[in-house]
């Protein structure tokens, strides 16, 4: 509330984005580390416990009928960028390079349209999730580990098998 407020009093609110997210699942293992039931798995693994996180978007700019909505759609933390930049400004990434060069080549997807006006399809259709001979705490394991999702359908390998955790 006081981050509303102050951004009210200062005429900034209207234009305002308030993002709040996750990078990845509870670490269900250490005591007190969380929970990411029904999801199997946890932090550091490639399972959906690892890697799906709820967020929350809050800002005027949305339009009444699209908030307190679920976004059903694949999204990336690397399609942060252009999905604000794009987004907030209202540019196309052609327009961004010319003013931001270091903007050329960037990874991530704009789901701007998607999450405000509700457009339909995904913007995304699969999302490499890992693919790497390094765990989670950047140890050698000898072996490469991998995970790719595409539509409703996920590939993982060799990944350490790791159940569910009850709440």
């Amino acid at each position: 509330a006081n981050l509303t407020i102050a951004l009210r009093r200062s005429k900034m609110y209207e234009q305002t984005m308030m993002v709040v997210l996750s990078d990845n699942g509870g670490l269900v293992s250490d005591m007190g580390g969380g929970s990411n039931y029904p999801l199997r798995g946890e932090k550091k693994y490639l399972y959906e416990g690892g890697v799906r996180v709820h967020g929350f978007i809050h800002s005027p700019m949305i339009r009444a009928s699209m908030r307190g909505r679920t976004y059903p759609h694949m999204f990336h933390m690397v399609d942060w960028v252009p999905t604000i930049l794009q987004g907030m400004l209202r540019r196309e990434s052609s327009e961004l390079e010319s003013i931001f060069p270091q903007y050329s080549g960037i990874d991530g997807i704009n789901h701007w349209h998607s999450l405000v006006d509700g457009l339909e399809g995904a913007p995304r259709a699969e999302m490499l999730l890992n693919i790497d001979y390094l765990d989670g705490v950047g140890d050698y394991l000898g072996y490469y580990r991998a995970a790719l999702r595409v539509g409703d359908w996920k590939l993982v390998w060799n990944e350490k098998n790791i159940s569910w955790y009850q709440p």
